[in-house]
């Protein structure tokens, strides 16, 4: 029997091995990579010899600017000017441009691989510079922001047409109502998935081609500001036909939200509403109820809304997967059943009408939050028993992770600094914590107690904000003017400062 032959092993150095990797290759594992600090050790892993030329433009440009703040979207008009060269050979390997009508023209030479998203910001005029834009990367345009458009000519009208991967469109204060009517018909492609529309003007603005735009399908997020629209009804009708819809935002459009409460369709399609209503109106809770609890991530609701039959409350349990919620000038009165929110990651409260035996309720439930991050209350009484349940909730909130609890003019009598300042002593938190107190009307000994209980807590910050008397940051300053206080975690807003 032939006896086998050994086929010598080969050693293959590091660089011949990843020659053969293709540069395309390397590009696209590069974009995969969200952080600055990973994508450029990714790319000082490799030999120069091993990439293609814009990740080796790439690695050189990271040593005459900061790539921090620039990945993954890199701004154009941070590249250093004695650089620009080497940044457009560089321009391939970022995952999204952000250009606009300042643009170096030099830039524009660069040719993008079909990965690569361009941003393109416009300001009032569309100049020849933004034109070049279009014409050198329309295919890669995906994002497009418009403010204070004042003319539309036929010739803008046909390169935003060009765009034909559009994902994206803002648009800010559009001089009037024709302009902004011609911007939303040349955008409204069936590539568009989010449109962002808030305009000044009193004029009724024309929907048409919006509404035709959320038929089609394939939207996912709508926010509209406006004083009115010129078909409230089939917009609306629009909006409830549009199963891909997940985010809607309504800032006015007082006729838009009553068009929705008029008809008995479902919104079960949402994750996301937020309504800035700016107008009274009994039945607007009735919204909610249109929507699905399994669905709803996120809920704003802000304006003169009065919590009428068939109330807030009772909806809001239903949202066991909240991650956002904002009550502002919202009237709570109907504080009754009981829910849990565990995906619940930020809070803001501001200026509720509720009745204070209410407020532990509140406390309680937003208590089985185990995600809670942010927390603001602002601008209204919480009374000794809102304060107790909320000092009896932070160590939970801190050992799951909170991150900032804020107290904005929320009155903090001497008991409830008392118990806030126990309840920060007994808490663990993994991550820092900032307190921030706000026109609180605190007592010096008050003061002194939180920041002593501060001191004996692990990255925990205190920020006193006041927009009181001299006399009133005098007091504070002197109360924590003790030797057993770290001034350090203390931060002075409008204050003075401590006592040497």
């Amino acid at each position: 029997m032939a006896t086998p032959t050994k086929r010598p092993c080969v050693v293959r150095d590091a660089s011949t091995a990843v020659a053969r990797l293709n540069g395309a290759v390397l590009i696209d594992m590069l974009q995969m990579i969200p952080n600055a600090r990973d994508a450029l050790a990714f790319l000082n892993a490799w030999p120069s010899t091993a990439l293609p030329p814009s990740l080796v433009a790439l690695k050189e440009l990271s040593g005459v600017m900061s790539l921090t703040t620039q990945w993954p979207s890199l701004v154009l008009q941070t590249i250093p000017t004695d650089h620009m060269e080497l940044g457009v050979s560089a321009l391939p390997a970022f995952p999204q441009i952000q250009v606009s009508d300042m643009t170096d023209a030099r830039c524009l030479a660069a040719a993008l691989p079909r990965t690569v998203r361009v941003k393109l910001s416009t300001s009032s005029m569309w100049t020849d510079a933004t034109h070049a834009v279009v014409r050198a990367w329309h295919d890669h345009i995906t994002d497009l922001s418009f403010r204070k458009p004042s003319d539309m000519p036929e010739a803008v009208v046909d390169a935003l047409r060009q765009c034909t991967h559009l994902r994206n469109v803002s648009i800010v204060d559009p001089i009037n109502a024709t302009v902004a009517q011609q911007i939303v018909a040349a955008v409204t492609t069936r590539s568009l998935q989010q449109l962002d529309l808030d305009v000044m003007f009193k004029d009724p603005l024309d929907t048409t081609d919006m509404a035709a735009w959320l038929r089609r399908g394939g939207a996912t997020t709508l926010r509209l500001a406006c004083t009115g629209v010129t078909d409230a009804t089939a917009l609306a009708d629009a909006i409830y036909s549009c199963d891909s819809l997940a985010s809607l935002s309504l800032v006015g459009a007082r006729s838009v939200v009553d068009a929705l409460l008029a008809s008995p369709r479902p919104l079960h399609q949402l994750s996301e509403l937020s309504l800035d209503v700016r107008g009274a109106a009994q039945n607007d809770t009735a919204l909610l109820h249109k929507l699905s609890g399994a669905k709803m991530t996120s809920l704003t609701l802000i304006g003169r809304i009065i919590d009428a039959p068939p109330g807030i409350w009772k909806p809001l349990m239903s949202f066991t997967k909240l991650q956002q919620l904002t009550l502002q000038r919202i009237s709570l009165l109907d504080v009754s059943a009981s829910g849990t929110c565990p995906q619940l990651r930020s809070v803001t409260l501001r200026e509720l009408a509720m009745q204070a035996k209410d407020i532990p309720k509140v406390t309680k439930w937003l208590g089985t939050s185990m995600s809670l991050r942010s927390l603001e209350w602002a601008d209204m009484k919480l009374g000794r028993q809102g304060l107790t349940a909320l000092a009896q909730a932070v160590p939970h909130w801190m050992t799951h992770g909170l991150e900032t609890l804020s107290l904005q003019s929320i009155p903090i009598d001497a008991d409830g600094a008392k118990r806030l300042a126990a309840s920060l002593q007994q808490g663990r938190n993994p991550s820092p914590l900032r307190i921030a107190l706000s026109n609180s009307q605190l007592l010096r000994g008050s003061v002194q107690q939180l920041a002593n209980a501060i001191d004996a807590c692990r990255q925990v910050t205190l920020g006193l904000f006041s927009s009181h008397s001299r006399k009133y940051k005098l007091e504070i300053a002197a109360g924590l003017g003790q030797p057993d206080v770290d001034a350090g975690d203390v931060i002075f807003v409008q204050m003075a400062s401590p006592p040497a």
